[in-house]
């Protein structure tokens, strides 16, 4: 069969008859000039710390009774001896809501510890040789617990007396001043390490947590209405609270327990 010949088109013809697309660019669209336009803020982010003081629930002091010997069985008769006198001379003070925990009994042989002394450790004498002979010494933390008075002065009393009975019966009791060897320091518990501290139970402290946070609020409010004025915006509604820190801590007598928190607030701008 004889194959069939057609004339051979330009290639150039063929690009016409089809629009002359790829010999006819178009026009190059402009490209959109660049905004310069600042899209405003619609928000103003403020933080603030408020505070909250209130009266203490009860009155709490720390005080340690000890007792070192040779033997163990010694040294529990010694120290039962010596923590029942304590106790009973403890609830012998006319205190409202008195109460005494103990902490739990520690045991530990070896030279007594005193960690007012090189941090706990030995005191060496010049030929090397331990000046403290081993023994047995157990040891309990005992919370004395009280209700407050009705006013600072009869609070002062009620302190004093409870600091007296302690240290007639040989309580270790924790002081400001007691400052470790080598200067570190005390770790703050967040009563200011006072031998007598005021306390809150978690009903009181939620009240005082409670004010803190309204207090907080208020202080957010007028630093955001203050920035809103000086943007020439108006402040609008609360969009975003955050509470970044809270705490308690004894301020003294006269001072009672202050709630802190710390709140961090997006207000809306308009």
């Amino acid at each position: 069969m004889s194959s069939m010949k057609f004339p051979l088109v330009p290639f150039a013809v063929l690009c016409l008859a089809a629009g002359s697309y790829a010999l006819v660019p178009s026009s190059p669209t402009p490209l959109a000039a660049p905004s310069t336009t600042i899209a405003e803020s619609n928000f103003v982010s403020v933080s603030a710390t408020g505070t909250f003081a209130v009266e203490p629930t009860y009155f709490s002091m720390k005080a340690t009774i000890s007792k070192t010997a040779d033997l163990a069985d010694e040294c529990v008769m010694d120290f039962v001896q010596a923590r029942t006198r304590a106790v009973s001379g403890i609830m012998g003070l006319e205190l409202s809501g008195l109460d005494v925990i103990g902490a739990g009994v520690e045991f530990m042989y070896g030279a007594p510890l005193d960690k007012n002394m090189n941090n706990g450790g030995f005191i060496m004498s010049s030929n090397g040789q331990d000046t403290i002979s081993e023994g047995v010494t157990l040891s309990e933390v005992l919370e004395v617990k009280f209700s407050p008075g009705a006013d600072s002065a009869a609070q002062v009393v009620q302190v004093a007396a409870a600091i007296d009975i302690a240290v007639e019966l040989g309580l270790k009791l924790r002081g400001g001043t007691n400052v470790p060897y080598y200067g570190y320091p005390v770790q703050n518990t967040g009563d200011g390490n006072a031998t007598v501290s005021g306390k809150l139970s978690d009903e009181d402290s939620a009240v005082a947590q409670g004010g803190a946070q309204a207090d907080a609020m208020w202080r957010a409010r007028v630093l955001a209405m203050n920035l809103a004025e000086l943007s020439g915006r108006q402040l609008g509604g609360i969009r975003s609270v955050r509470q970044s820190a809270a705490s308690t801590s004894w301020k003294g007598i006269g001072g009672g327990v202050e709630a802190t928190a710390t709140l961090t607030i997006e207000f809306e701008l308009l």
